[in-house]
């Protein structure tokens, strides 16, 4: 073996004063989770109410006390989602909730009655909003 030593090329004065700030990857990465909760949130819930009540034959008061149900025990997955990120880390938890999110968004397009409605609804917030 031979002892070589790599040599980098110096970079321009001006390149060598500019610092990357990577937290504002972060911020970028936080804004796209943001956009990946709307499932979970009720602007986004708003823009397929009107097709669940007629699909289900449910009324406005019915859909909105199952809505109040599943946000407030939705608000619960915060205390095991915040340990599960402490302890495995952000990134493994943003993927593994994302992914959680995105299938019970395709479960609630087949969903066929009002049990399974709310228990979608209920994990939509929960993983939604709460989780990310």
């Amino acid at each position: 073996m031979t002892n070589e030593v790599t040599v980098l090329p110096k970079l321009p004065g001006a390149l060598t004063r500019v610092r990357f700030y990577y937290g504002w990857v972060m911020v970028g990465v936080a804004a796209l989770a943001m956009v990946g909760t709307l499932p979970g949130r009720t602007q986004g819930l708003g823009l397929i109410t009107e097709s669940l009540l007629k699909d289900l034959r449910l009324d406005r008061l019915a859909f909105a006390e199952m809505n109040l149900w599943a946000t407030l025990l939705g608000s619960l997955f915060c205390i095991g989602v915040g340990r599960l990120q402490d302890q495995l880390g952000s990134r493994i938890i943003l993927t593994l909730v994302s992914g959680l999110l995105g299938a019970v968004v395709l479960a609630m397009s087949v969903a066929t009655n009002v049990t399974m409605l709310f228990v979608l609804l209920e994990l939509s917030r929960g993983l939604g909003q709460s989780a990310l």
